[in-house]
């Protein structure tokens, strides 16, 4: 009798410990997570050579009871995005989330359509470093768009291909304009912008372009950005220096003066560049 005691209080306690752990809650990483975050976007697809950085975007995270997180975006350049059932786990100290959703995206209401996306991204356990990579497979030869939180660095909000027309004067004396004219921005490691003038000109006043690095990019309260820096370069083989001043509107909108003195010449060469 004493052993069938003792089988049937051993039963009962392994019954009491798996009903314990049975009963316990599963740990929802989605809450630890759940909020709303600001920063930048940054999108990278097949047509375009340089990345196109957007400022001023947020995403939000909810908890679903599942352990599951929903995940929304709405781009100002992109459209609307919703992961409904995004997987959150914890490694370490970062959280990792991926999963999959919809997209509409369209210039106008009409044009909308709804696209399948995908999503991978981390999030720090302090919340302070976040990186989300959304990647639109059917858009534009393949559209990835990364969310980063924080604020865009000036130089790669400006960046981007300008096309527009280049006013050229001597002292008094104007010269033909130059359509068709091009201005290239690019954002440097070092939080500065490379502004390359395309090529302009003929015979014994032709340039080749003229590539101008370490310029200063400053946001401004109105929601444009001042661009400055000096110049001091190689065009084709002749010696280029002076100055570059100018300004990209919150349209997008280009305008930007650069005062040119090629090798010996004793006087400047004012050229206008307005473009979008």
């Amino acid at each position: 009798m004493k052993l069938k005691t003792q089988l049937i209080m051993l039963v009962a306690v392994l019954f009491t410990v798996s009903c314990d752990k049975n009963d316990e809650p599963d740990v929802n990483h989605a809450q630890d997570i759940a909020g709303k975050y600001e920063g930048y976007s940054v999108s990278e697809f097949q047509y375009t050579a340089i990345p196109i950085t957007t400022p001023s975007e947020n995403i939000s995270i909810t908890a679903n009871e599942n352990g599951t997180g929903t995940l929304s975006f709405e781009s100002v350049t992109w459209g609307k995005f919703t992961i409904p059932t995004a997987e959150v786990t914890l490694t370490g100290n970062e959280y990792k989330i991926a999963g999959s959703g919809k997209t509409v995206m369209g210039m106008d209401p009409a044009s909308q359509k709804e696209y399948d996306c995908t999503i991978t991204g981390t999030i720090s356990k302090d919340k302070k470093t976040v990186s989300i990579l959304f990647e639109v497979p059917a858009v534009m030869g393949g559209l990835k768009i990364t969310f980063t939180q924080g604020e865009a660095p000036a130089s790669m909000v400006v960046a981007g291909v300008y096309n527009g027309t280049l006013e050229l004067s001597v002292g008094s004396t104007n010269m033909d304009p130059v359509e068709n004219s091009k201005v290239t921005i690019k954002h440097q490691e070092n939080g500065k912008a490379e502004v390359t003038l395309e090529g302009f000109g003929e015979g014994g006043m032709a340039f080749q372009d003229i590539v101008i690095e370490d310029v200063e990019v400053t946001a401004k309260t109105d929601g444009s950005y001042s661009l400055t820096g000096n110049i001091d370069t190689m065009s084709g083989t002749t010696n280029v220096t002076g100055k570059l001043e100018g300004a990209i509107a919150k349209e997008g909108d280009a305008n930007i003066t650069f005062t040119l003195k090629p090798g010996a010449m004793p006087m400047n060469i004012i050229a206008v560049f307005t473009g979008e």
